[in-house]
């Protein structure tokens, strides 16, 4: 081989590979342009976005496992607040809310939540009258029918609440967004069903 022939060979093979890496640069330049926005608008990083935002300075996130979590009727009213409007929060990315609906969801979800929140401590009050009423020396069968028919009240008050909830929920929301969520009630219950 030629000193001449070498010489094109090379150039040729310094020119190819020039154009390779041109070429899988600009692969990369414009797979990223495409790819991080789509990745930055996706439920993932929507989720993880309101996770760091929603973190104390003092504290770590727990995604729902570990660390010490005081009951719902015992949290203040600014850990209620804080813990509904983020699971609002979360819910509105799923079903791709716009900030007005969100607003909406997060002050229906905190009066409802609110108003729910003594509940809880009742009905534990009404098992413990309950246990003493059927462990007395005298079983006063009227006055566990009155507890009965209290916490049946009281039920029914719970349940009427969660369905205006809902309902008015479903109203701020478009027929797609209800779908949606339906859809993604109806794989969660699959999921716990399993």
């Amino acid at each position: 081989m030629t000193k001449e022939n070498e010489t094109q060979k090379s150039a040729f093979e310094m020119t190819r590979g020039k154009i390779i890496a041109l070429s899988v640069g600009a692969v990369a330049i414009l797979g990223s342009a495409v790819a991080v926005p789509a990745i930055a608008n996706s439920n993932v990083a929507q989720h993880a976005k309101i996770a760091i935002t929603d973190m104390d300075s003092n504290d770590v996130y727990k995604a729902g496992w570990g660390g010490k979590r005081s009951g719902f009727s015992q949290m203040s009213e600014a850990e209620l607040e804080k813990r509904v409007t983020k699971i609002a929060r979360h819910m509105s990315v799923e079903i791709d809310a716009t900030e007005a609906q969100e607003k909406q969801i997060i002050e229906i979800a905190l009066a409802t939540a609110k108003e729910m929140q003594p509940l809880r401590d009742e009905f534990r009050a009404a098992g413990f009258e309950l246990v003493n009423l059927l462990t007395s020396d005298n079983v006063d069968r009227a006055a566990i029918e009155a507890l009965r028919a209290e916490r049946v009240a009281a039920a029914d008050t719970i349940s009427k609440t969660m369905l205006d909830a809902v309902s008015d929920v479903s109203e701020i929301l478009t027929v797609e967004q209800r779908q949606g969520l339906a859809e993604r009630v109806e794989r969660m219950q699959k999921r716990f069903a399993d």
